[in-house]
């Protein structure tokens, strides 16, 4: 696709035929895994609109919406770049997320 941006292409590549392969909303049918979805305040929209359209297709799965979260203050890339910092609000709600699967 000549107006993909290349950091995209870069991840799903170029040929249009993989895009659906290589996608993780094509895959929701095939696992039970638990997920947390997060978008962040910043993220622009090609960012955000797959995060809602992934938790549509999990709703349609499991009849009732997965786990999301909003990461106010942060975009695509600061909510990572926070882990191990004292901004906990990400990570604490990572490990909550994943205390809740071992109980």
């Amino acid at each position: 696709m000549s107006d993909m941006r290349p950091n995209v292409a870069q991840y799903f590549g170029t040929e249009e035929a993989s895009f659906e392969r290589r996608s993780a909303i094509s895959h929701v049918g095939d696992t039970k895994i638990p997920i947390l979805l997060t978008t962040a305040e910043f993220d622009p929209t090609p960012l955000a609109t797959p995060t809602f359209e992934m938790a549509a297709a999990l709703t349609r799965r499991d009849g009732q919406p997965p786990k999301i979260m909003w990461l106010e203050d942060h975009n695509h890339y600061s909510c990572i770049a926070s882990l191990g910092t004292s901004d906990t609000r990400y990570s604490g709600a990572i490990l909550d997320f994943v205390k809740t699967l071992s109980t």
